[in-house]
Protein backbone atom coordinates (compact mmCIF):
# COMPACT_ATOMS: atom_id res chain seq x y z
CA UNK A 1 0.00 0.00 0.00
CA UNK A 2 1.50 3.47 -1.19
CA UNK A 3 1.53 5.85 1.81
CA UNK A 4 0.18 9.40 1.61
CA UNK A 5 2.26 12.16 3.79
CA UNK A 6 0.22 13.60 6.05
CA UNK A 7 2.46 15.78 8.07
CA UNK A 8 0.87 18.34 6.63
CA UNK A 9 -2.39 17.23 8.82
CA UNK A 10 -0.14 17.08 11.64
CA UNK A 11 1.10 20.31 11.01
CA UNK A 12 -2.10 21.96 11.03
CA UNK A 13 -3.51 19.80 13.98
CA UNK A 14 -0.98 20.10 16.11
CA UNK A 15 -1.99 17.12 17.69
CA UNK A 16 -2.05 13.31 17.27
CA UNK A 17 -5.34 10.67 17.34
CA UNK A 18 -5.30 8.76 20.46
CA UNK A 19 -4.62 4.89 20.00
CA UNK A 20 -7.97 3.91 21.80
CA UNK A 21 -9.80 6.24 19.48
CA UNK A 22 -8.84 4.02 16.61
CA UNK A 23 -9.01 0.67 18.01
CA UNK A 24 -12.56 1.56 18.88
CA UNK A 25 -13.29 3.05 15.42
CA UNK A 26 -12.31 -0.34 13.87
CA UNK A 27 -14.87 -1.93 15.74
CA UNK A 28 -17.62 0.55 14.51
CA UNK A 29 -16.63 0.20 11.16
CA UNK A 30 -20.48 1.00 9.77
CA UNK A 31 -20.95 3.61 11.54
CA UNK A 32 -17.55 5.25 10.69
CA UNK A 33 -18.43 4.86 6.81
CA UNK A 34 -22.00 6.50 7.50
CA UNK A 35 -20.53 9.09 9.47
CA UNK A 36 -18.26 9.51 6.65
CA UNK A 37 -20.66 10.36 4.19
CA UNK A 38 -22.96 12.35 6.22
CA UNK A 39 -19.60 14.29 6.78
CA UNK A 40 -19.01 14.80 3.00
CA UNK A 41 -22.71 15.60 2.37
CA UNK A 42 -22.50 18.38 5.20
CA UNK A 43 -19.17 20.01 3.48
CA UNK A 44 -20.88 19.90 -0.03
CA UNK A 45 -23.70 21.77 1.45
CA UNK A 46 -21.66 24.40 3.34
CA UNK A 47 -19.51 25.02 0.65
CA UNK A 48 -23.42 25.73 -1.70
CA UNK A 49 -25.08 27.98 1.31
CA UNK A 50 -21.90 29.71 0.96
CA UNK A 51 -22.14 30.63 -2.60
CA UNK A 52 -25.48 32.01 -2.01
CA UNK A 53 -24.49 33.86 1.18
CA UNK A 54 -21.19 35.51 -0.94
CA UNK A 55 -23.15 35.27 -4.16
CA UNK A 56 -21.01 39.18 -4.76
CA UNK A 57 -17.54 37.37 -4.54
CA UNK A 58 -16.81 36.06 -7.57
CA UNK A 59 -13.32 34.86 -6.58
CA UNK A 60 -15.02 32.97 -3.45
CA UNK A 61 -17.69 32.07 -5.44
CA UNK A 62 -14.87 29.64 -7.78
CA UNK A 63 -13.45 27.91 -5.15
CA UNK A 64 -16.63 27.23 -3.21
CA UNK A 65 -18.18 25.87 -6.64
CA UNK A 66 -15.03 23.48 -6.95
CA UNK A 67 -15.07 22.45 -3.10
CA UNK A 68 -18.98 21.50 -3.66
CA UNK A 69 -18.35 19.38 -6.66
CA UNK A 70 -15.19 17.57 -5.03
CA UNK A 71 -17.20 16.72 -1.37
CA UNK A 72 -20.34 15.48 -3.78
CA UNK A 73 -17.53 13.40 -5.51
CA UNK A 74 -16.38 12.07 -2.28
CA UNK A 75 -19.69 11.34 -0.56
CA UNK A 76 -20.87 9.30 -3.98
CA UNK A 77 -17.63 7.15 -3.22
CA UNK A 78 -18.11 6.56 0.23
CA UNK A 79 -21.59 5.82 -0.86
CA UNK A 80 -20.48 3.29 -3.76
CA UNK A 81 -18.29 1.79 -0.91
CA UNK A 82 -20.92 1.43 1.33
CA UNK A 83 -23.52 -0.50 -1.37
CA UNK A 84 -20.80 -2.89 -2.14
CA UNK A 85 -20.43 -3.58 1.32
CA UNK A 86 -24.36 -3.74 2.49
CA UNK A 87 -24.21 -0.92 4.45
CA UNK A 88 -27.87 1.38 3.96
CA UNK A 89 -27.31 5.21 4.50
CA UNK A 90 -29.00 6.94 6.96
CA UNK A 91 -29.00 10.71 8.43
CA UNK A 92 -26.56 10.90 11.89
CA UNK A 93 -26.20 13.89 14.05
CA UNK A 94 -23.62 15.84 13.76
CA UNK A 95 -20.19 14.75 15.62
CA UNK A 96 -19.65 16.96 18.99
CA UNK A 97 -16.57 17.99 17.65
CA UNK A 98 -18.27 19.40 14.68
CA UNK A 99 -21.15 21.15 16.78
CA UNK A 100 -18.45 22.67 19.08
CA UNK A 101 -16.63 24.16 16.09
CA UNK A 102 -20.08 25.80 14.78
CA UNK A 103 -20.75 27.17 17.98
CA UNK A 104 -17.92 29.68 18.32
CA UNK A 105 -18.67 31.10 14.68
CA UNK A 106 -19.76 34.29 15.05
CA UNK A 107 -22.77 36.08 14.14
CA UNK A 108 -21.27 39.28 12.36
CA UNK A 109 -19.41 39.84 9.21
CA UNK A 110 -16.47 39.19 7.81
CA UNK A 111 -15.86 37.51 11.07
CA UNK A 112 -18.98 34.87 10.33
CA UNK A 113 -16.94 33.72 6.85
CA UNK A 114 -13.99 33.95 8.36
CA UNK A 115 -15.04 31.98 11.51
CA UNK A 116 -16.99 29.47 9.24
CA UNK A 117 -14.08 28.81 6.66
CA UNK A 118 -11.82 27.28 9.32
CA UNK A 119 -14.03 25.71 11.23
CA UNK A 120 -14.85 23.70 8.23
CA UNK A 121 -10.46 23.67 7.69
CA UNK A 122 -10.56 21.88 11.46
CA UNK A 123 -13.33 19.58 10.65
CA UNK A 124 -12.01 18.74 7.43
CA UNK A 125 -8.16 18.04 8.85
CA UNK A 126 -9.56 16.52 11.97
CA UNK A 127 -10.91 13.56 10.09
CA UNK A 128 -8.02 13.12 7.93
CA UNK A 129 -5.57 12.23 10.85
CA UNK A 130 -8.02 9.75 12.33
CA UNK A 131 -8.51 8.57 8.88
CA UNK A 132 -4.91 8.17 7.94
CA UNK A 133 -4.48 5.76 10.93
CA UNK A 134 -7.87 3.85 10.30
CA UNK A 135 -6.69 3.34 6.30
CA UNK A 136 -3.79 1.94 7.87
CA UNK A 137 -6.12 -0.61 10.20
CA UNK A 138 -8.76 -1.06 7.80
CA UNK A 139 -5.90 -2.45 5.79
CA UNK A 140 -4.62 -4.75 8.31
CA UNK A 141 -7.72 -6.19 9.34
CA UNK A 142 -10.13 -5.63 6.26
CA UNK A 143 -7.69 -7.89 4.49
CA UNK A 144 -6.89 -5.03 1.89
CA UNK A 145 -10.20 -3.25 1.49
CA UNK A 146 -10.00 0.45 3.21
CA UNK A 147 -12.25 3.06 2.91
CA UNK A 148 -13.24 3.88 -0.51
CA UNK A 149 -9.93 3.06 -2.33
CA UNK A 150 -8.15 3.56 0.73
CA UNK A 151 -8.58 6.94 2.45
CA UNK A 152 -5.47 8.00 0.45
CA UNK A 153 -7.16 9.10 -1.90
CA UNK A 154 -9.43 11.58 0.32
CA UNK A 155 -5.92 13.01 2.42
CA UNK A 156 -4.24 13.57 -1.05
CA UNK A 157 -7.37 15.71 -2.17
CA UNK A 158 -7.38 17.60 0.89
CA UNK A 159 -4.26 18.15 1.23
CA UNK A 160 -3.86 19.11 -2.80
CA UNK A 161 -6.85 21.27 -1.81
CA UNK A 162 -5.56 23.05 0.98
CA UNK A 163 -1.96 24.06 -1.01
CA UNK A 164 -4.67 25.39 -4.06
CA UNK A 165 -4.47 22.54 -5.87
CA UNK A 166 -7.55 20.84 -7.94
CA UNK A 167 -7.49 16.82 -7.46
CA UNK A 168 -9.66 15.08 -10.36
CA UNK A 169 -10.84 11.46 -9.83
Amino acid sequence: MRSTDIAPVLEFLRCPTPDAWVEAALTRQELLLIDHANCEKKAASTALNLMFRYSGDVELLGGLSRLAREELRHFEQVLKLMRERGIAYRRIDAARYAQGLRELVRTHEPARLVDTLIAGAFMTMGVLLPGALLDRGFEAHVGGIALGIGLGWLIKSTIDHVKGESYES
